[in-house]
């Protein structure tokens, strides 16, 4: 049977009044799902989480309305999983920006409750024939999404392959927020990054804001918080062995066929990543995970 069939993933994956899988454009599967207490989908396209709300809340996760999903192009919004290399390929410019897992139909591995009311949804994707030739090395690479009023997503790569590879990635999350010229990042105070815009390296003196384009590369394990004036909340964002951390928004002229005009003031990106010195090489048989935990509060 075709994994692909939402009546099989309905059977082996659905879990009644919680998640149902429904076709979604290209017909590309997409769970949706409903508790009292959060709601969210995930696209087994890219094996990424599209959105998530708590119910008290605004939503959390943006997702751009000129999103495309069809084959070979990445979903504008969510979590896009990169993998192995973040950006360009760091010595050729004619492979994939962002390497070759967010443009991949994921398969189902699990779907579960926990005692607390949390769905947990598991996905893997492994080489074939179409990513070998862009990366040739043998490899699974597993996400898990554990999704309540607190968002954990877990990304784990297994060296599957007879020889070590060296990956990098991120958890590439785009934030909805009121208003972005009036949104801060905290917790980057005194972290060192590269900036892709100005070029150089800098130091952070004050919380991250978003005047211009921002396009940063922080060297940091701290925790950070989006303080949001407009929506009267902080988001804030733990993680688990990732030294790196990217903040990204392409400003006011960013011109992308997937992004609308006011698009760049709806969100902000702040991401788990593996990057730059922060990257890791396994041996045959290893395996690496890093996430990111994500909830949300009022101002007080």
């Amino acid at each position: 049977m075709d994994s692909m069939d939402v009546s099989h993933l309905n059977e082996q994956f659905g879990l009644y009044g919680q998640i149902e899988w429904l076709d979604g454009a290209e017909g590309f599967p997409i769970a949706h799902i409903g508790h009292r207490d959060f709601t969210a989908t995930v696209s087994l396209y890219g094996g990424q989480l599209l959105t998530w709300r708590p119910s008290d809340q605004a939503p959390v996760l943006w997702i751009s309305e000129l999103a495309t999903l069809e084959p070979g192009k990445a979903i504008r919004g969510g979590v896009p999983i990169i993998f192995p290399w973040f950006g360009a390929h760091p010595t050729d410019s004619s492979k994939p920006s962002h390497g070759v897992a967010r443009n991949r139909l994921w398969r189902v591995v699990q779907v579960s409750n926990l005692a607390g009311g949390e769905i947990v949804i598991q996905m893997s994707l492994t080489d074939d024939e179409e990513t070998r030739p862009i990366w040739a090395h043998r490899f699974r690479l597993d996400v898990v999404y554990v999704i309540g009023r607190t968002l954990t997503a877990t990304l784990t790569a297994f060296n599957i392959d007879d020889k070590p590879f060296t990956m990098g990635g991120a958890l590439h999350t785009y934030f909805a927020v009121g208003s972005t010229p009036v949104v801060s990042v905290d917790g980057l105070e005194g972290a060192e990054y590269d900036d892709k815009v100005i070029g150089g390296l800098h130091i952070q003196k004050y919380p991250v804001q978003f005047e211009e384009e921002v396009d940063r590369v922080y060297f940091s394990a701290e925790p950070t918080i989006i303080y949001d004036p407009t929506l009267q909340r902080q988001i804030h964002i733990n993680k688990r062995n990732s030294d790196t951390t990217v903040v990204w928004n392409p400003g006011v002229t960013a011109k992308k066929a997937d992004l609308s005009a006011d698009a760049w003031s709806q969100f902000i990106c702040v991401e788990a990543a593996k990057h730059g010195d922060d990257v890791v090489t396994l041996a045959p048989g290893e395996h690496f995970a890093f996430s990111q935990t994500i909830r949300v509060t009022g101002i007080a």
